[in-house]
């Protein structure tokens, strides 16, 4: 092994060396293993993480660091898909000053098996969160946050988000923007959201369907806008949206198809 004190403490990487570093390390590779990596002093690393605005761990949260997969939404998949819609429903980004980027995702107590299978896709082991109040779990990573940033999922988005342009006839990410914040029945299909979103929703059923169905006047709350669908046609939608998929939210899964 290279003896470390041999390793340069001068050290000016390039930008896609930089985020390399960056993404290895919050993937949940040490300082010292970065270091070795790139023949250069361990503090030479946490210097330039710090810099950068990341998070150090220290040596007891080091221990805890989850292996995650950064790459998971640089290409449109179903399951990348469905989860933009989710997050962008129902998720909460947050920047904290110093450290690493984090998206939050809280689901009341009984979907806990959402979040596992959220955790499945992002490939971390981090444990689940429970209070009275429900099931929690954040992801700290830069890049993964950056990249949902470019389908509009952003702090305090939820007066302002817009459907991607890449997804507004994806049906998996419907079904994650449905999952998130919508209702699901064998007579009632409809979503919450900002204007632009329950907009889009309509033209995507319209689209499915061939035809517009009448519907009143998008609802505006407190809080959001919302859109209902009721009719003999429910179930045709439902199909398109829930079946030959393998992911979605178990309970509103299983009132989509009736049971």
């Amino acid at each position: 092994m290279q003896d470390r004190k041999s390793r340069s403490d001068q050290w000016n990487p390039s930008e896609a060396v930089t985020q390399e570093i960056i993404g290895e390390y919050e993937g949940g590779k040490s300082a010292r293993q970065l270091g070795f990596k790139y023949n250069v002093a361990d503090v030479t690393i946490t210097s330039l993480l710090k810099r950068r605005g990341v998070f150090v761990r220290n040596r007891s949260n080091a221990k805890r660091t989850n292996q995650i997969r950064e790459n998971i939404f640089d290409t449109i998949t179903e399951e990348s898909a469905y989860w933009v819609g989710f997050i962008l429903a129902d998720g909460n980004i947050y920047h904290p000053p110093r450290r690493s980027k984090q998206l939050n995702l809280g689901l009341a107590a009984k979907d806990w098996e959402h979040l596992e299978k959220f955790k499945k896709f992002v490939g971390s082991d981090k444990p689940l969160y429970y209070n009275k109040n429900g099931v929690f779990l954040s992801i700290y990573s830069n890049r993964i946050v950056e990249k949902l940033a470019e389908y509009g999922i952003v702090p305090r988005k939820s007066r302002i988000a817009k459907v991607p342009e890449a997804l507004k006839s994806n049906r998996h990410f419907w079904r994650g923007m449905i999952d998130g914040d919508g209702w699901v029945s064998k007579k009632i299909l409809g979503i919450c959201g900002t204007y632009d979103v329950v907009v889009n929703f309509h033209q995507f059923i319209s689209h499915i369907l061939g035809w517009s169905p009448n519907v009143s006047p998008y609802k505006k709350t407190d809080c959001c806008w919302e859109i209902k669908y009721a009719g003999k046609y429910i179930a045709r939608l439902l199909c398109a949206l829930y079946d030959n998929t393998s992911i979605s939210l178990t309970r509103k899964y299983l009132s989509a198809i009736g049971v």
